[in-house]
Parts: structure tokens; sequence; C-alpha cells
């Protein structure tokens, strides 16, 4: 039987909707039509999913707050507020307290008090809670972030660590004979034990590790290799104790013992300062240049050793990484920093993020049942501080993603309160300022990413945040000690060479923002606003004047003590300077730099003799030069004398000629 009544559509109109009417689907339908209407469907029905999340927590508001605010005068003062925020960062790990991290943390805090109000109501429970409570909230776990620490209690491992606990509080008489039976086979899990018998089976066979010792050399020789290692390799760093590393390396030379599978990480370490002492060995003494061929040669000589060095220590990885110790964490962080020179920034980056994410397990989580003197966490912290500027450095300056551990630099503060050595002036400051110049690098990248990919009219805010960070880096640079540390750079000072790294290290960061607008200027300097063509030309003022500044500081430091053939810092930094001195070039069609960056070009050349010839050093400095030759025949680069016909070697006679004089 059909019906004579309209059929119901799918959707109905608004008008229909609200009359409670039915639709024909027709557009207009019949009901609008009849009154000479549009339908309209502007209502979209009931949302579906999740109800959104309040911003503001009711159950957490103050109904008495105006009766606070009239008896306390000082409630919402700004040094409560700041000692307020100081206490939540210290307790929460937050880095940044927005709103949303703070909702997160009232999330949070409710479960724990729904943990707590049922750890009342079952008083036989409260070992758990407790347990809970000790494993979030712990001293211990203060400087992980929120996300951290709620991954790890989700964990199998602490899961069982709950309840071993429960099982011991509910039946302790039971359990303890069966725990004094089967505790040497280390049934309770552990996650920072550095070996455990799981661990220990994969280990590979000791000979292994004695073939590795084997290339030690004599003692003599190896106290050379150390002390070099501490003067010129550790510099700004910390990556061992240099009084317990000596004591050990002495017990092994005069008390022989037997070697072990798990005596890896400190072989690998031993090996690898040889390796990097070697690396450096050409800046000991007075001889480092006379008689350049022979230097030469020896050149050559100490980087086969340093080579070999190298290849027995990563015989020993494997069992390194299995260990997984505070001495596996210092050997893969030397491992990385050897590598660095040597062009292979990838394979480096590998070591380094692996020895990051082991630090932050070994050197920031302490276990309750493991006690530790001053000296040992002090060695911790400058560890980690080691593995966290080595890697993000690296990483950003080469492209490489970066490690997914971050830790809050907040608590580092206490840093240097032991002090480490007798006989050299402790640089934990200059560490400290690393620490922070690197967290400052790290915002600036996370904040430059796909910024040049915007339109013009998005980048003005983005620019503006890139400014900001910029006169943060100037203001915190002024703050650095001039006497001793820090921007102290009187050549006759005992620290010069360390105190000139980190000033390199802070102008490379000037660099590294400054010069994606070089070349970014030709090509659209004719569209660009008022606002954006300012802060660009800001930022490329700022990356022009630490590329002079870094070239300064080298040719000071070859007067001085002799460039390095090996220091990374000082190849790459003055490296960028001269590239972005030569793209500077380009872009203004100025002859201004033509001085400096044939200045930039000879310190580079001077710094080739070593491990950067086997790396993309020398190519890279080829066409740079060649670079100054095209600007030099298009007339970018305005010099007093032409070079047609002359040869390349007569070239860079005459360009050395001509700097002395106009030097002098």
């Amino acid at each position: 039987m059909n019906s004579s009544r309209p059929k119901r559509t799918n959707k109905a109109c608004d008008r229909c909707r609200r009359r409670k009417e039915r639709c024909d689907g027709t557009t207009p339908c019949a009901r609008c039509q009849n009154h000479d209407l549009e339908c309209s469907f502007k209502y979209v029905g009931k949302p579906l999913g999740r109800p959104r999340k309040l911003r503001h927590h009711q159950r957490y508001a103050m109904p008495d707050l105006p009766e606070v605010l009239e008896t306390n005068t000082d409630f919402l003062s700004v040094e409560r507020i700041h000692a307020l925020e100081h206490i939540v960062r210290h307790y929460t790990g937050l880095d940044h307290l927005t709103t949303e991290n703070l909702e997160e943390i009232i999330v949070s805090l409710s479960r724990n008090q729904d943990v707590s109000s049922h750890n009342k109501k079952y008083p036989e429970q409260n070992s758990i809670g407790e347990l809970t409570v000790r494993i979030l909230d712990s001293p211990d776990k203060q400087n992980q972030s929120q996300r951290s620490y709620n991954n790890k209690s989700l964990s199998h491992s602490q899961f069982l660590r709950l309840l071993f606990d429960k099982l011991d509080y509910l039946y302790p008489s039971s359990l303890g004979e069966t725990n004094q039976s089967i505790g040497k086979y280390n049934t309770r899990p552990v996650d920072d034990d550095p070996l455990d018998s799981s661990s220990s089976q994969i280990l590979s066979h000791g000979i292994i590790v004695v073939e590795a010792a084997s290339v030690f050399p004599t003692f003599d020789t190896a106290s050379s290799l150390i002390s070099i290692f501490f003067e010129f390799g550790q510099m700004n760093y910390f990556y061992l104790d240099e009084l317990m590393f000596r004591s050990s390396v002495e017990q092994f030379y005069k008390v022989p013992c037997t070697l072990t599978p798990q005596d890896a990480p400190r072989v690998c370490t031993v090996l690898m300062v040889f390796a990097i002492g070697a690396q450096f060995s050409h800046l000991q003494g007075g001889e480092r240049y006379r008689r350049q061929m022979i230097q030469e040669d020896h050149v050559w000589m100490d980087d086969a050793l340093a080579l070999m060095f190298f290849r027995q220590a990563s015989k020993l990885v494997p069992d390194v990484l299995a260990i997984g110790s505070l001495e596996s964490v210092q050997a893969l962080l030397l491992m990385g920093f050897y590598l660095l020179p040597l062009g292979h920034s990838g394979l480096a980056a590998t070591y380094l993020s692996t020895g990051l994410r082991m630090a932050t397990n070994c050197c920031l989580q302490f276990d309750d049942e493991i006690s530790l003197t001053a000296r040992e966490i002090e060695v911790r912290r400058r560890v980690w501080c080691t593995a966290f500027i080595l890697e993000r450095r690296n990483s950003v300056y080469h492209g490489k993603p970066l490690a997914p551990t971050r830790p809050p630099l907040q608590g580092f503060d206490m840093l240097g309160n032991v002090e480490m050595s007798s006989t050299r002036i402790d640089t934990h400051h200059n560490t400290k300022s690393m620490v922070i110049l690197t967290h400052i690098l790290e915002h600036v990248w996370h904040t430059m990413n796909g910024l040049l990919d915007l339109e013009s009219t998005q980048q003005i805010d983005k620019l503006q945040d890139v400014l900001d960070i910029r006169d943060q880096l100037l203001l915190y640079w002024d703050t650095l000690p001039d006497n001793i540390f820090g921007r102290d750079l009187c050549p006759h000072k005992p620290l010069f060479r360390h105190n000139a790294y980190l000033a390199l290290s802070y102008h490379s960061i000037h660099i590294f923002i400054g010069r994606p607008f070089i070349f970014d200027r030709i090509v659209e300097e004719e569209m660009r606003t008022g606002p954006l063509t300012d802060t660009t030309t800001k930022l490329i003022t700022s990356c022009i004047e630490s590329a002079l500044a870094i070239v300064d500081l080298c040719q000071r430091i070859k007067d001085q003590s002799g460039l390095s053939r090996s220091s990374y810092i000082e190849f790459t930094s003055c490296h960028a300077a001269v590239s972005a001195l030569i793209a500077a070039s380009i872009s203004d069609r100025a002859s201004q730099w033509n001085n400096i960056c044939r200045q930039g070009l000879d310190l580079l050349r001077a710094m080739l003799g070593g491990v950067f010839s086997q790396s993309g050093g020398r190519k890279d400095l080829d066409r740079l030069e060649y670079a100054v030759d095209q600007l030099l025949e298009y007339n970018y680069l305005d010099l007093p004398e032409a070079m047609d016909g002359a040869t390349y070697q007569d070239f860079l006679h005459w360009g050395e000629c001509f700097l002395n004089v106009d030097m002098a």
C-alpha cells in the first residue's frame, strides 16, 4: 500500500527540522517553496565523539579567591609567583609552564589522589601506593620530563617491581626464604643494572678483550698520550675524571690481571683516549712547525696509530652496548668525538645519540640501593652535559635528526660543587656555558625549521622569534666573565684555547642563524616587505660580524700556540666563516671581504695536513678557492692587479704577498 505522505529525506532543512515536519529533500523543499523561501542547512547536528576537554578545571578553582585577595596582599606578588614556578619545575620536570602542560599535570594529580584515597580505604595496600609515589616523584626522577616517567611507569619491569613489593608486604615470611634460595639467579629485574645474567650471555669471549688490550703502548707512552688527551682533547668537555682514570691505568700496568668481557667498556675507553691523544700529539712540544716534510710524516704516523687504536676499540662496541655502564657512555662519546674530524658525521651521530640516551639512564637516574659519593655524582652530571653538547651540536650542524632524549636542563646550576682536578684549572664554568649555548642552538633550530618555506607575510612573526633568540644570545654572552673563564681571550692566560673554543662555538650560532638569508636576499630582495627586510638584515649583519671574528680568532690561535690539524671546532668554524663571507661577497658584489677570505683560506690550508686531508675538507677548500677565482674573474672582488695568464701557484703566491702588504 503506497502512502500519500511525502517520503522523509536523510537530512531535513532547518525550517522543517524546527517545525518537526517531513522534508522531501528537494531544493527548495515543498514547504519552503510554498512560502517562497530558500532551504538552509546550517544546523549540523550533535557533535560526534568525545566531549571537548574543559580548559579550566572547576574542581581546582578557589571559591574564596576574593576573600584571599582582600586578606593577603602578597598573594599575587611577582616574587611569590616566581617561587611557585620554581617549585613546580622542580617537582614536575617541566621546561615550559604552559596551560596545556599544567593541565596534564592536574590530570595526573587527580589520578594520584584517587590512588591515595584508595590506599586510605584499604590500608593493607599502602606499600603499593608508597612505591608508586616513590617511582613517580622521587628526587632521583626530578630531572626527567613528565612524559619520560609516565612512560616508564607503564613498563613491564616497573609493574613487576610493584608486584614483588606487594608480595613482599603480604607474605614477608614465606617469600623471605624463597628469595634467599633463588637470589643468586637475580630474579628481580632492575633496569639500571649495568650487567645481569641475561646480558652476560651475549657478551663476547674474553679473548676479544685481551686482543684489544694487546695494542696498549708502554707505560711512558701511555702516560704521554693521556696527558695530551686531557690537555687538548677534553677541552670545555668532560669525558673522564683524570685522577680516577690515571689511577686505573696505572694499576692495569703495574698489577696485571685477567681481563674478562665485563672489562670491555674500560678497555675501550682507554683505547679511545690513546687514539685522541695520538690525534693531538702534533701539538705537543716546540717542534710542531719545524721541518715541514718531517712533520707531515709524523702527522701521517700519528693518524695511523690513532686509527689502529680506534679499530681495536670498535671490536668491543657490542659488549659496550650490552653492559651499558658509565664507562660504556664514556667510550661511546669518545668514539663519536674521534670520528667527527674524519668526516663521518653520520656514524658519529649514531655513537653520540646512543651515548646520550645511555647517559640519561646512567647519569641522571640514581638507584636508591647504590650509594654514590659527591664526586661520583659530579662526574655523572658532567658526562651527561658532554653527551648533550656533542649530540645536539653534531645533529643540528649536520642536519641529522635529534635524539629523542629530551631531559630538562634545570638542576645543573650545582655543576662544579666538587673540584675535579688538582693539577689543572677546573673548566666547569665553560662546560656550563657550552650547555646553555647548545640549548640556545637547539631552540634556534626548532624555531627556524621550515621558516624559508613560508610566505613573506607568515615569516615576519617567525623571524621576530629568531631575532629575539639572537638578542638573548647576545645578552647571555655579555654576562659571561671576562677573567680566566668565558670571554677572557688574553693569549698568555692558561685557558686561552679553552675560551677561544667557547667563543668559536658562540659565533658559529650567529652564522647558523644568519647565513640562510644571504642568498634568499638576492632572490627576493624586490618582493620583501619593510619589517621582513630589516629583520633579515640584522641577522645577516650578526652573521658577517661573527664570521670576521672567527677568522680573527683562528689567526690568534695560530700565532699563539698553533692551529690543530685534528680540532673539529677550529676547522668547521673557520670553514663556516669563510663560506659565509664568500656568500656575502656574491650577494653584495663588494670587495671588502677579499683579504679576510684569503686569510681564512690560508688558515684552512694550514689545517689540512692531518685528518681533514682524508675527509671532504680538501675538496671543499678547493671549491672555495675556485669560487674566489670566479669572483675575481667577474670583478666581484675588485683587486688592484689583474690575474690574466697567471697560474694557480703564482696566484696563491701573489695573494700571500698582497695580504702581507695589506696587513702591514
